[in-house]
């Protein structure tokens, strides 16, 4: 099956579902509280499970009079009713005696099973329910294989999910591990809805009974009973006992696979019927639908019913967002020279294209703009101008993958000029190879004159798109500004900081400083260090992302900055003074948030790569064990940070501090060399339990990786990514 036909599959059946799939999900995650409700009673006796059934049963026999029957639950609850339908309560098998009522099942559990099993419409509902059981099913189905493209193959299903969006990035992450329990749900709900409906159709079970060979000698006590031996009372569901003294009265047994019915007296077995196969998957996803007398799949279930809503919720807010970028044509195809065709997935590169028209129609030119999927024979097209992105592992997005079949079968009037811009992230490995396809495609054209060759955007670069646009001016002979609104985002919640203090580095060759901002805690209560703060310098259209210290108030932020020659953020932070104001948003990182349950912590960082770490430690109330390796330039590097330091360490929140300097005369080294002296210590830590936390330049992660990963492999006789997986490894590098 195409990618394409998974997309429409996935989202057209989420569309039609949605409505019931939010009721039985919610109603769903309620229910799964049922099981755990049950076993907080707390009523089943250890080790009953392994009783003889006819031994315990006459036990009890002897303590009770006119017993109806004896029942064991999906709890390992064992309970009795006698004669008198009062009297029903649940007993200990070993002595008979009663231990508790029987409870009551809480309402809210009644009524939010009549409106999971039927939204109280009767078997109208229950088909409907049953439906969308069997609708889920197909929509796990195609996000598995949506999942499997945009990851590159089951290798790389858990691989790490390369930074986009937030709904689309956890959309993605948590699909990943719950897509087997959504699986499992779909599939048991699918068959109850089957069965129900006679599709599946479970047989009745008839006893035959050759009355003529009851015999009510020889007389046995039920321990004794051939019939019973081997049996425990794990195996048992239900007995129902003999009404009167006759040889025709027989005590029937059910239990987990088989009913027997069997002669009071003697203990023979009458009529002896194994369940068939359908009846067993009948129980079977009956148990694994409700997760009856298991807590621990209980809450997996309940997990699960919470992480479909969070997936309708951010499946619909993907979707919507991509129907957002509407096209609007000021003019018909058939009057404009100037064609814009968009190749976009969630919609981020119909920005780009938008603003493209925007400057074009500004210049007085007739532009049409529409998706690659709706190319046609444009009459008058004189230029056609292509802006796509790539899905998944070089694939063409949802709303160009027919676009290369129609270039090739459609041919226009007349001779055009064209130009290809791409759009993707280096963090994926076929970085633009859609925009790469198309542009050899027209190549091949006679028809299609190349004016630009092909420009490629990484991670929504403005200057990069600028660049191709600058290109485009040339042969268009045109001016073609484009603003900041031409390319604003949906703008998201921004907070106004004020600047404390600024402290410069004494080191004047790193060009490094410290920046004290002010902040409500009203805002930071939900932050914390490690947390990412995005800025966005004015007159600048791209943001530019800082892991800050939050401090033990929560209304202080302190970040570390290094001022590149050329950058444009670290620039206009760098002549910031004290009281002066800036806007900014921020974005949790929760994969790196200090691990308060850990039994001590490993912190290792060069350069400004401290920052997050000097709130963790200041905030380290409890007083983990923690290390820190730091690698700066020289001695008058350190002194941006030694005062936090040394407050900490005389405070005891940090333990230990190894310092490297690379610039230093007496004794040059950088962390990567701590690490390796300290290997041992390292990996004895590692193994009881301590994090690694890595944060600064991605070639100082790589050269700590290449040290504790061959280490890691020769004497734990595990991976680098065993630990990364365990959250005993986290990095925050750039």
């Amino acid at each position: 099956m195409s990618i394409s036909l998974w997309r429409v599959t996935h989202l057209w059946l989420a569309v039609i579902s949605s409505i019931f799939l939010l009721i039985a999900s919610a109603t769903g995650a309620i229910l799964s509280f049922e099981p755990i409700y049950e076993g907080s009673y707390s009523l089943k006796v250890n080790q009953a499970d392994d009783l003889p059934i006819g031994k315990s049963i006459e036990l009890i026999k002897e303590r009770h009079e006119e017993i109806l029957n004896i029942t064991r639950d999906a709890n390992g609850y064992i309970a009795i009713q006698t004669v008198n339908e009062s009297e029903a309560f649940y007993i200990n098998p070993f002595t008979g005696e009663k231990i508790g009522a029987l409870f009551e099942t809480p309402r809210i559990f009644d009524f939010c099973r009549t409106l999971h099993r039927s939204l109280f419409l009767g078997k109208a509902g229950r088909f409907l329910i049953g439906l969308t059981s069997v609708f889920l099913l197909f929509i796990a189905i195609s996000g598995f294989f949506l999942i499997l493209k945009k990851q590159g193959g089951l290798r790389k299903y858990f691989s790490k999910v390369v930074k986009n969006e937030f709904y689309k990035d956890y959309h993605s992450r948590f699909s990943r591990w719950m897509i087997i329990s959504i699986v499992i749900i779909s599939i048991s709900g699918a068959y109850l809805f089957l069965e129900r409906f006679n599709v599946i159709i479970v047989p009745q079970l008839n006893h035959t009974i050759e009355e003529v060979n009851l015999t009510d000698t020889p007389v046995l006590t039920l321990a004794k009973y051939p019939a019973l031996a081997g049996l425990r009372l794990e195996d048992l569901r239900e007995v129902n006992f003999p009404f009167a003294e006759f040889p025709e009265e027989y005590y029937e047994f059910k239990l987990k696979d088989r009913e027997l019915l069997v002669n009071q007296f003697s203990g023979e077995i009458i009529s002896e019927i194994q369940y068939p196969i359908i009846k067993l998957i009948s129980q079977l996803s009956f148990d694994l639908h409700t997760g009856e007398g298991t807590i621990i799949w209980s809450l997996v279930l309940c997990i699960s019913s919470i992480g479909t809503l969070f997936f309708i919720y951010t499946g619909f807010a993907i979707y919507l967002k991509r129907e957002k970028n509407g096209v609007k044509n000021p003019f018909r195809k058939a009057d404009c020279p100037i064609v814009i065709l968009v190749g976009s997935e969630q919609g981020s590169t119909h920005r780009f294209a938008n603003a493209l028209q925007k400057s074009l129609i500004r210049e007085g030119q007739k532009v049409y703009l529409t998706s690659m999927n709706k190319y046609e024979v444009f009459e008058k097209m004189k230029h056609m101008l292509i802006l796509t992105s790539t899905y998944g592992v070089g694939e063409a997005p949802s709303n160009a993958n027919t676009y290369i079949a129609k270039l090739r079968a459609i041919q226009q009037n007349q001779s055009f000029k064209y130009a290809v811009l791409g759009f993707g992230s280096k963090a994926y490995p076929d970085f633009c190879q859609f925009a790469i396809e198309v542009d050899q495609e027209l190549n091949q054209l006679k028809e299609a004159n190349q004016v630009v060759p092909l420009h490629t955007v990484n991670n929504e670069s403005k200057d990069e798109f600028i660049s191709w646009v600058k290109s485009l001016e040339k042969t268009l002979t045109l001016n073609l500004p484009i603003s900041d609104n031409d390319l604003a985002k949906t703008k998201t919640r921004q907070f106004e900081l004020e600047v404390l203090n600024r402290e410069c580095s004494l080191n004047e060759l790193d060009s490094t400083f410290v920046l004290k901002l002010r902040c409500s805690h009203r805002v930071l209560k939900k932050y914390r260090s490690g947390d990412i703060m995005s800025i966005v310098p004015p007159g600048e259209l791209k943001e530019r992302l800082y892991s800050m210290s939050v401090d033990n108030d929560q209304k202080m932020i302190l970040l570390s900055v290094r001022k590149h020659q050329t950058g444009v953020c670290s620039s206009y932070l760098s002549k910031l003074n004290n009281g002066d104001k800036m806007r900014v948003s921020f974005k949790s990182n929760a994969q790196f948030h200090f691990p308060a349950g850990a039994p001590g912590v490993i912190m290792i960082a060069n350069g400004t790569g401290i920052a997050p770490f000097l709130g963790m430690i200041a905030t380290n109330n409890s007083k983990q064990n923690i290390s820190l390796f730091w690698g700066g330039q020289n001695k008058q590097s350190l002194m941006l940070y030694n005062k936090y330091l040394q407050n900490a360490k005389s405070e005891g929140k940090l333990n230990r501090l190894e310092i490297a300097f690379s610039r230093e005369e007496e004794k040059k080294q950088y962390v990567q060399n701590i690490v390796s002296s300290e290997i041992e210590w390292i990996l004895t830590s590692l193994s009881q339990g301590f994090v690694i936390m890595i944060c600064g330049g991605l070639a100082m992660q790589k050269g700590v990786e290449e040290i504790i990963a061959p280490a890691i492999e020769q004497y734990l006789n595990l991976s680098l990514d065993h630990f990364k997986e365990k959250g005993l490894i986290k990095t925050d590098c750039y």
